[in-house]
């Protein structure tokens, strides 16, 4: 097990030694970590590393969908097309009857096939 002083919360980062990222884990996973313990700096490279990588996917997937919505608008025409969701629902009236969601998704996934 790990060794070291823990300042109160909120005085040190949780991420700032490896004893205080070990504290971050239940008491019962603790004693785990003499077998399976990751060091902070490696954790970090892994974690810098997959947001890069989560970053790389959303832009690949944002533009095939930039793409795919300029297709699909000259025919429809529309003057404008809105996306909602959490932290994105910015409508206070929307008539669900114009909602093109479905037949945005299955365009998209006949062109992913």
């Amino acid at each position: 097990m790990l060794i070291g002083p823990v300042a109160p919360v909120g005085q040190a980062s949780w991420f700032s030694t490896d004893y205080r990222f070990h504290t971050l884990y239940p008491s019962f996973l603790q004693p785990l970590s003499k077998n399976h313990w990751t060091p902070l700096n490696v954790a970090r490279k892994a974690a810098m590393f997959l947001a890069e990588k989560g970053a790389r996917i959303m832009e690949d997937m944002q533009g095939k969908l930039k793409d795919f919505m300029n297709d699909y608008n000259k025919e429809k025409k529309y003057t404008l097309i809105f996306t909602t969701g959490t932290g994105l629902d910015y409508f206070l009236y929307k008539d669900s009857s114009l909602n093109i969601t479905s037949e945005i998704v299955k365009g998209l996934n006949s062109k992913m096939k």
